[in-house]
């Protein structure tokens, strides 16, 4: 065996369970991986601007795929190798849709997150997630009298609806089927919405080919809905031992959680030989 990427989900996966650090452990275990030619890959389902922090934190990453697949960035090169967007008229069709509809959302245009500023904002109400870190993506987003204003011709990379309620899934998601969105639940109270190509396993494997790489030489990561089209896809692949049922089921093989580095053990059990 010959891995030459590793693609890690963010939350749930290489995150502490705080949402905002990496242990110094899993730091030190990517850092002789990437050391022995394996390239990183950050795959989220984050906008681009809200990985800095993690970048900070392993500034050795080469890409990282945002916005579940939406668009990958080059961190090397500093540019964006591709984009597959919802185009502008389901955009503004979709956005107007759930302006009528009793639940707050985002979009994400250029790698940030944008919403309307006079619709409800219950964002992470309903959610575990710890407070610092809930602060810290309210703070990356911003807020326009009128986001279709704001939008103009340009497209989105993601729609995210918030605190939806477990009677309103169904509801959601057939409005999102109706505009042909690729659907995921990266946590419990939300719902994403790409365009229909753009997912975090079509993003892997499109930078696998241009990098030459078949996938049985990309390891993969994740622990959510969003992250099965990868790990279905990658000759190796852990779900986390946090994971949901179904990422456990895409998956080759399950890590310890991420509270006990499971990543990091991985990577040093079959990549760096500790």
């Amino acid at each position: 065996m010959s891995i030459k990427l590793i693609a890690t989900d963010l939350d749930g996966t290489l995150m502490s369970p705080d949402h905002i650090t990496i242990t110094d452990f899993t730091v030190k275990a990517l850092k002789q991986a990437h050391d022995k030619g394996v390239k990183i890959a950050i795959a989220t389902g984050r906008p681009l601007v809200l990985t800095d922090d993690v970048t900070n934190q392993i500034p050795f990453a080469d890409y990282v795929i945002y916005a579940n697949g939406a668009g990958v960035y080059d961190r090397v090169h500093s540019k964006t190798l591709c984009s597959d967007l919802i185009p502008n008229k389901t955009a503004i069709d979709i956005i107007c849709d759930f302006l009528n509809q009793n639940v707050f959302f985002e979009v994400y245009i250029n790698g940030k997150s944008h919403y309307q500023a006079d619709c409800s904002k219950f964002f992470l109400n309903n959610s575990d997630m710890p407070q610092e870190f809930i602060d810290q993506v309210e703070a990356s987003m911003e807020a326009h009298d009128n986001l279709i204003e704001y939008l103009g011709d340009r497209g989105i990379e993601k729609i995210t609806l918030y605190s939806v309620e477990d009677w309103q899934y169904d509801k959601f998601t057939s409005i999102m089927k109706k505009f042909n969105l690729t659907t995921a639940v990266s946590f419990q109270g939300c719902l994403e919405g790409t365009s229909p190509t753009a997912n975090k396993g079509n993003a892997v494997e499109n930078l696998s080919k241009s990098l030459n790489l078949t996938a049985d030489e990309v390891m993969c990561f994740g622990d959510a809905g969003n992250d099965i089209q990868m790990l279905e896809w990658a000759g190796f692949s852990f779900a986390m031992g946090n994971g949901s049922a179904e990422c456990k089921a895409a998956a080759k093989f399950t890590a310890l959680s991420n509270a006990e580095d499971g990543l990091a053990k991985a990577v040093n059990k079959y990549i760096n030989n500790i």
